[in-house]
């Protein structure tokens, strides 16, 4: 239970963590349950951060909150919304011209406004959540969105038949996998009442 719990912090953040050496794809396959329990861990480390910074001003707190926010991920996420920007912009239909535009290293326009607009959209969200005091959100966030890659994978078939996402993919505990985003879903209406129960409901309709 350890070592799938390390390699899921390690492909995720950029957490230094004691791993004796590089997961295999299989692995990784069997850490993605564990995908939704990062997310939370983030989430406290943001609460921990948030907390302390509110004598600074919701707007400098949000801020820097957000500033840490993107270190512990390394940016993965928002490299991989910029692939998928970047290739809706260039090819909304044909299929393998858009794969082909998301395995170029160089971001255009579309990537660069998308990943703008959600900083931005973040930086809004956690300054509301400071005024508001809403921190349960704060783990909610990124444990959601780190559940709803495991739907993903559990939902729909992988794009191209070889990389790492294809062994991720075929590796899955389907079982496990369901279990962890039943957990997750469970968390917001148990931590935020009313509002996560909302918020739960968004994100599932957003999904869909």
């Amino acid at each position: 239970m350890i070592r799938p719990l390390l390699t899921a912090l390690t492909f995720l953040t950029v957490l230094p963590l004691p791993l004796d050496r590089p997961p295999t794809p299989e692995e990784i396959g069997r850490s993605t349950p564990f995908y939704p329990l990062v997310g939370g861990i983030l989430g406290l480390i943001l609460l921990g951060v948030a907390l302390p910074l509110r004598p600074l001003g919701s707007e400098i707190a949000a801020v820097l909150t957000l500033i840490v926010w993107v270190r512990l991920t390394g940016g993965l996420h928002l490299d991989g919304l910029a692939d998928v920007a970047d290739a809706r912009a260039a090819s909304p239909v044909h299929r393998e011209k858009a794969l082909a535009v998301m395995k170029d290293v160089h971001n255009g326009p579309a990537a660069l406004v998308a990943v703008v607009l959600t900083l931005l959209l973040k930086f809004v969200l956690i300054r509301e959540v400071m005024l508001r005091e809403l921190w349960w959100s704060l783990p909610a966030a990124p444990l959601l969105a780190r559940s709803g890659i495991v739907a993903l994978f559990l939902t729909l078939p992988y794009l191209r038949p070889e990389g790492l996402g294809a062994g991720q993919s075929s590796q899955l505990p389907k079982g496990w996998g369901w279990l962890s985003v039943a957990l997750a879903m469970a968390f917001l209406p148990l931590a935020g009442g009313a509002a996560g129960a909302l918020a739960l409901a968004g994100t599932a309709m957003f999904f869909l």
